[in-house]
């Protein structure tokens, strides 16, 4: 086998090799594309769960926020039950003294007291000691009718003082399932919030493993490119080379076509023969160029 063919055949083996380092290289373009988009993804999604946190750390201050005035107002209700619940055990005992004059009818008092008064401004000749007896009497009715007064004022003030327990109690309790209520959505936030923070570590992580491989993948079409140059060069190297053996070839054949007419001539010059001009150059012409 000619060096030429040997030549030949590392240049088709070249050609098969560089081939097929293209195709690694398209596909590895690819894979890196392919990669990029996932890296995009990533960052889109990282930035997402971010702003979700962002928006749930806010929410928490506000709940909390908003937990601390509940609680405020918690304080501030018990301190006015307590109170309420203190005066009104003041009033129920103050009121026990003048609890008997409730049975007493305010209206027939007073209208008893009017009539003593206008007996006394009107009855002529009325005696000092009936005057006396009938003054008596009227003071006697006017402190019944206080007692009486104040007994009712009592009642009123216990009824009101009640209604406002019951108020203030009805007040706390919608404040304590207010704090429930923000107690367990502040926990529900709490957990979501450490979700995103798993989410987004875990999505993190995905992202430098992804980077990682990007870089893998670059590193990998640098080296290929770098042989697809490198077989690119000896292919072209291997074709100078075939193209050089080739035209040695070519003049070493010329040379023996010519040394062989070149013998013949010569002969016909021995044997005395005539040469034609063709035959002139070739003997006289091939002597100059030698």
């Amino acid at each position: 086998m000619s060096s030429i063919e040997n030549i030949y055949r590392e240049v088709a083996v070249a050609r098969e090799e560089l081939k097929s380092l293209l195709e690694e290289r398209e596909s590895l373009l690819q894979d890196l594309a392919k990669v990029r988009e996932d890296i995009d993804h990533l960052i889109k999604e990282i930035r997402k769960r971010k702003e979700e946190l962002k928006s749930l750390n806010q929410r928490l201050n506000e709940l909390r926020a908003s937990l601390n005035s509940l609680h405020e107002k918690r304080r501030e209700l018990r301190r006015k039950l307590r109170d309420g619940i203190s005066l009104l055990r003041e009033r129920k005992k103050l009121f026990q003294a003048f609890q008997p004059a409730l049975r007493i009818r305010i209206e027939a008092v007073r209208r008893r007291i009017d009539e003593l008064e206008w007996k006394i401004m009107t009855t002529p000749y009325l005696g000092l000691e009936e005057e006396n007896r009938l003054v008596a009497e009227i003071a006697r009715l006017e402190k019944q009718l206080e007692t009486a007064e104040k007994a009712q004022q009592l009642q009123s003030e216990l009824m009101s003082l009640r209604q406002t327990i019951g108020e203030l109690r009805s007040q706390l309790e919608n404040v304590i399932q207010q704090i429930e209520a923000h107690r367990s959505t502040i926990g529900d936030a709490k957990n979501k919030r450490e979700t995103l923070k798993k989410e987004i570590e875990n999505l993190v992580a995905e992202l430098n493993e992804k980077k990682r491989l990007r870089e893998e993948i670059k590193q990998r079409i640098a080296e290929i490119s770098a042989s697809i140059r490198e077989k690119n060069r000896t292919i072209r190297e291997l074709l100078r080379k075939a193209k050089e053996l080739e035209l040695e070839k070519q003049r070493a054949e010329t040379q023996k076509v010519l040394s062989t007419k070149k013998k013949a001539v010569e002969e016909k010059v021995k044997r005395g023969e005539r040469l034609t001009l063709e035959e002139l150059y070739l003997l006289y012409g091939v002597e100059e160029h030698e």
